[in-house]
């Protein structure tokens, strides 16, 4: 790796950003020079303004929502935008989906070995894509997303309402809110209450890029 590729680096947990910081600094041969660090997407676009990096290094899960995966389409607005790399915990194919239609580069998990994570750096640097083969699998064999009226019906009936009180939270009758959800388990293959929300949870769908808090 003999370009040395200028990074930012956005994770608002301090152990990895600090870590990943310092093993790039401490093994010249990965060829990449942290430039910036932020813990927020408000900190992150002004760091990325006033660097000149080359990739965004970007943690999906910011403050306890998914704000990384908006935070893409803030950096691509720049006069000169990064190419950004996705690194989450998180390998819910809703996310991967959304960061990959937002224009990320590509989605990487922190359990990665950092050759990895150092390769897919110099491989967005230079415009190749870099999301796991496993990973873009998951998400083009996903189910497609509910609507977001259907998933006003998954995160009431995620927070224990009965079909009643769904009714009376979204203003429906009982009868459309059993609809919602026969449809729901007849499309999504789930049986019941439980299955619906697992399924949501794991697709990424309770969290996704429009939503505030997870579950909400």
């Amino acid at each position: 790796m003999g370009t040395v590729i200028r990074v930012v680096i956005v994770d608002d947990h301090p152990l990895v950003e600090r870590g990943l910081a310092a093993a790039f600094a401490t093994d010249p041969g990965y060829g990449i020079e942290v430039v910036g660090t932020a813990s927020s997407p408000d900190e992150a676009v002004d760091v990325v303004a006033g660097s000149i990096a080359d990739v965004a290094l970007c943690d999906v899960m910011l403050g306890g929502e998914p704000a990384g995966l908006r935070l893409i389409e803030r950096l691509r607005a720049l006069l000169r935008p990064p190419a950004i790399v996705m690194l989450s915990s998180y390998d819910a194919p809703g996310f991967v989906d959304a960061a990959l239609k937002a224009g990320a580069s590509g989605y990487l998990i922190k359990t990665a070995p950092l050759d990895d994570i150092a390769g897919a750096v110099h491989a967005a640097a230079a415009g190749q894509p870099v999301t796991s083969d496993w990973l873009l699998a998951r998400a083009r064999t996903a189910p497609s997303a509910p609507s977001p009226r259907e998933l006003d019906v998954i995160r009431a009936v995620a927070s224990g309402r009965s079909n009643s009180e769904v009714a009376s939270e979204l203003g429906l009758r009982t009868k459309t809110v059993e609809s919602y959800l026969h449809e729901l388990y007849q499309r999504l293959g789930v049986a019941s209450r439980t299955e619906l929300v697992t399924l949501a949870i794991h697709q990424g769908w309770l969290t996704g890029p429009g939503e505030d808090r997870p579950g909400r």
